[in-house]
Parts: structure tokens; C-alpha cells; sequence
């Protein structure tokens, strides 16, 4: 189980990451179901179910599946904290460390965020 996916079923990421209550529910939902049975092999029904809201709320807030898979997408950034490990890349004095940082980025892509990118590549496939 990846550490993004763990953190969201026990609960512990801050409320203040995400967006209101009901468009947070639903993406938190959409997050986990796009995860265990795919983003092809999820409905707006099921992430509505699973969200506790209408699927108006989430037509309304996001738009539609697409729209929540970009939604997840603007959380990369900020729960891999790029930024910082962004700057130890472009402020390396070296190329080995420039290469140690560019490692550190992907690790932690990969460690906090795997969830999304893999949802992202399933959709890639689903999406026309």
C-alpha cells in the first residue's frame, strides 16, 4: 500500500489540503477508487456513494471524472513538496548532486503521490 493511500483511509492528511468539505470528500473518494478498481472501472455513482454527496455536488464542484483526475493532479506538487526538492535540484553545485536531488523529486513523487500517477496512466487509456 502506498503512504498517500494509507494517510487517506486513517485520516490524517490536514483538512486545510483539501478543497470544501463535500469537493473534498469527493475527490478523497474518487482518489481511493481510482486507486483499488481503476479510474475506468469507476462511476461518478460510486464516488458519490462513497463520498456521501449527490452526484449534483460533484457535477457541480468538479465537473465530471475528468475533472477530479485534474483536480488530484494540482495535489502532486504539494504533497510530493516539490518546491523545495525542485530548488536542491536547480541550486546543486554539482551534477551529482543535481542527479541526488532529480532522484529525491521522483522518490518522493512515487512515495506520496504513486496513487494518482498511476491513476493518471490508467485514464490515459480510458480517455479518448
Amino acid at each position: 500500500m502506498l503512504f498517500c493511500q494509507a494517510c487517506l483511509k486513517c485520516g490524517s492528511i490536514a483538512a486545510s489540503r483539501w478543497p470544501s468539505r463535500p469537493r473534498g470528500d469527493a475527490l478523497r473518494a474518487a482518489r481511493r477508487l481510482f486507486a483499488e478498481p481503476g479510474y475506468a472501472g469507476t462511476s461518478i455513482n460510486d464516488i458519490a456513494a462513497q463520498a456521501g454527496v449527490a452526484i449534483q455536488t460533484i457535477d457541480a464542484r468538479l465537473g465530471s471524472k475528468r475533472g477530479m483526475l485534474l483536480a488530484l493532479i494540482d495535489l502532486i506538487d504539494e504533497e510530493a513538496g516539490v518546491r523545495p526538492l525542485a530548488e536542491e535540484v536547480t541550486s546543486a553545485g554539482t551534477s551529482l548532486a543535481a542527479l541526488r536531488a532529480g532522484v529525491r523529486v521522483t522518490r518522493s513523487f512515487q512515495e506520496r503521490c504513486g496513487d494518482i500517477i498511476e491513476a493518471l496512466f490508467t485514464a490515459a487509456g480510458a480517455e479518448p
